[in-house]
């Protein structure tokens, strides 16, 4: 019997209808009666907060660029008739471009919320709206990326296996932006600032936490990514920004390699257990690495079209770098000097005003952070040069920074003659170069370093090579002559990528069969090597449980925060006055409190044990805290006890018992457990 005629459009509503039936029985009944999650569902929220944001930065980013492509900007008109900053980029340098400078204006904008008191969600969501706004050049753009992007295509053999491993580093470092933050010096200062500037609702000096005096670039956007939702967004946020990094290697390469060598170095990247570990959880160090990258890019464009405005957009990735971390200063300056280089047959004036381009582009960006620190502790550069400035400012700070430098004895830096030994302990005992959360940038490394020597099949080096060869062996050099620790050379990653999938495709790839099968042998055994470091540092936090909903967020935190502050920091937030001010002994940490707290880092002097250690009774001590607006005490004994090996946080036998009897016998116990107490004055 024939099927009765129907038409197709009412065959299509009919199946669609069923399974939508199906869909929402079989998920209402899974959430009822089993603790299976699904990610998509539960962060949507999440997700479309983020979304919106790099929705802004690019609106933000590509006004920007668009100005500085304006002749008046650029110095003069293009031939083409394209704007000068815009012409030979492709839609997808187009994208990079705005993306990237827009995180950086909402970062740099941010600031002055600060300043005009204006750390609310009105404040945020008004720059937001603002860059929505007026991205309609970014949208154009984006449909057009799209439009490419979707057109007829097929994958070449040899790019499955970089493509299996960019879509599996993406998808787990994705799922580990789900999980709380708990990562030490996020704790401590990457979240720990923004928290207290929410709370202040604008700039706090926060006199007692050195670093404080830190260029905040990144802590901007994470401060925004709270305003307008919670530490998931900035989680997101940071991912984004792993992400551009990953595209960009991609874009760079397609420039001025190939396509091949793009997609082999960001899988390397990617698959890097470091990168995988750093690209969430509030550290900077992925920021740190896409600014510096993107001003080497637009530094290389402007090499090969001499366009003055790529000069100022270099800049302004270089000030990005350095204000999100010091140690970015080293990709300016180098930059600097290849400018120098290329320009070095033109005339002193020209070279000159190239120079100036980019070095005021990136002091203008780097100059809200001069000023603040100018303003609250009397030195621009602070900690550096602790020694000189308006000591009278904050004579804490500075005796701190002293402190800060002596406790980083524990890196040490190297003579030049030890570099190739340093290369490679770098390449085969990571874990040699760092301690604690350090070694989370200790792994993979081994895969960037070890197949460097393969350019030696090449028959020609580019010029580009040697300029990547050139830019990573001295930043190498500084890096070991310094004090290495390896997260810190995370910069250079996508350097030493590219160099390795150029040696791959231009060098392996020429080679017999034997060796070429050998090096595939060998690449697979490190890159699986780097996926179960990664699979054993985050059994040991077992991040994904949360992310994924298996385990609630209170009880994650609770479970995982060595030493457990948690549990107490959650008493002080519900069971004191909202006025209470709350010093911590013992601890560091200071995210997740929602009180007004005195927390000092273990470098510098802590007020409470030197005044214990001088004071003459117990009473004269609690005295002394609440003449300074104290009203709770928080003590985190497991961890005093393990950071007791520094100087500053021991007392000596008068201030312990002076200590011991003012808990004892004049503050009231307010809250007790395996870790810590919280006492009221």
């Amino acid at each position: 019997m024939p099927m009765p005629a129907v038409r197709p459009a009412v065959k299509s509503a009919f199946v669609l209808a069923c399974l939508a039936a199906l869909a929402a029985a079989y998920f209402a009944n899974t959430f009822a009666h089993t603790a299976i999650p699904y990610l998509c569902l539960m962060h949507i929220k999440e997700i479309l907060l983020a979304a919106a944001i790099l929705w802004s930065a690019g609106g933000w980013g590509s006004r920007l660029l668009s100005s500085l492509s304006s002749p008046a900007a650029a110095g003069g008109g293009s031939k083409s008739g394209n704007p000068p900053t815009t012409a030979g980029l492709t839609e997808l340098e187009k994208f990079l471009f705005a993306e990237t400078l827009g995180l950086g204006c909402l970062s740099g904008l941010m600031i002055f919320l600060g300043v005009l008191h204006a750390w609310i969600p009105l404040g945020a969501w008004a720059l937001l709206a603002i860059g929505v706004l007026g991205s309609g050049p970014f949208l154009i753009n984006l449909k057009r990326l799209l439009s490419v992007a979707s057109a007829p295509w097929s994958l070449p053999s040899e790019f499955f296996w970089p493509g299996a491993a960019l879509l599996t580093g993406g998808i787990l470092s994705f799922l580990l932006a789900f999980a709380p933050i708990t990562y030490y010096d996020s704790l401590v200062y990457h979240f720990a600032l923004p928290s207290a500037y929410l709370q202040a609702r604008h700039w706090v000096a926060l006199p007692h936490l050195i670093y404080s005096a830190f260029p905040q670039t990144l802590e901007m956007l994470w401060t925004l990514g709270l305003l307008v939702g919670d530490d998931t967004v900035s989680n997101l946020i940071a991912w984004s920004l792993s992400f551009l990094l990953l595209t960009a290697i991609i874009a760079y390469a397609r420039r001025f390699f190939d396509l091949s060598v793009g997609v082999i170095a960001a899988a390397l990247v990617a698959f890097m257990p470091a990168f995988l570990l750093l690209s969430t959880g509030g550290y900077v160090d992925i920021g740190l690495t896409l600014y510096g990258f993107m001003a080497l890019y637009a530094a290389c464009v402007w090499s090969d079209h001499q366009v003055p405005s790529l000069l100022m957009v270099s800049g302004l990735f270089a000030g990005w770098t350095i204000g999100t971390k010091y140690t970015g200063a080293i990709t300016a300056v180098l930059i600097a000097l290849f400018i120098a280089l290329r320009l070095r047959r033109q005339t002193p004036g020209k070279t000159l005003q190239s120079l100036l381009s980019f070095g005021g582009s990136a002091v203008l960006i780097m100059s809200p952070w001069l000023i603040k620190n100018t303003f609250y502790v009397g030195n621009p550069v602070f900690p550096f040069f602790h020694d000189w400035g308006i000591k009278a400012l904050n004579p804490w700070v500075n005796q701190a920074a002293a402190g800060y430098f002596i406790g980083l004895v524990e890196y040490y830096p190297h003579p030049f003659w030890e570099l190739p030994g340093v290369v490679w302990e770098a390449a085969v005992n990571g874990m040699g170069f760092g301690r604690g959360i350090d070694v989370l940038g200790d792994y993979g490394w081994i895969s960037l370093f070890g197949f460097l020597p393969a350019l030696w099949f090449c028959r020609k080096l580019s010029s580009t090579v040697k300029l990547l060869l050139a830019f990573a062996g001295i930043h190498v050099v500084i890096w070991a002559m310094s004090r290495p620790v390896l997260r810190f050379l995370l910069p250079v990653s996508p350097l030493l990528a590219l160099l390795a999938a150029y040696a791959w495709v231009q060098g392996i790839r020429t080679q017999p069969h034997v060796v070429r099968w050998l090096a595939r042998g060998f690449m697979g055994s490190f890159l699986l090597s780097g996926l179960f470091l990664f699979c054993y540092v985050t059994s040991v936090f077992s991040p994904f449980k949360a992310a994924l909903g298996l385990e609630g967020r209170e009880a994650y935190l609770m479970r995982v925060l060595d030493n457990n502050y948690y549990g107490a920091a959650t008493f002080v937030n519900t069971q004191t006055p909202l006025d209470s001010y709350v010093y911590v002994l013992g601890d560091q940490r200071g995210y997740y409190y929602q009180r007004k707290t005195w927390i000092n880092p273990v470098f510098g002097k802590t007020p409470l044990i030197e005044w214990a250690n001088v004071e003459v009774s117990p009473e004269a001590l609690r005295q002394k805290l609440k003449r300074e607006g104290v009203t709770h005490l928080l003590f985190n004994r497991a961890e005093f006890e393990r950071l007791k090996i520094y100087p500053y946080s021991r007392f000596n036998e008068q201030g312990q018992r002076t200590w011991d009897r003012m808990r004892s016998d004049l503050l009231k116990p307010l809250y007790h457990d395996r870790a810590c107490d919280v006492y009221a004055l």
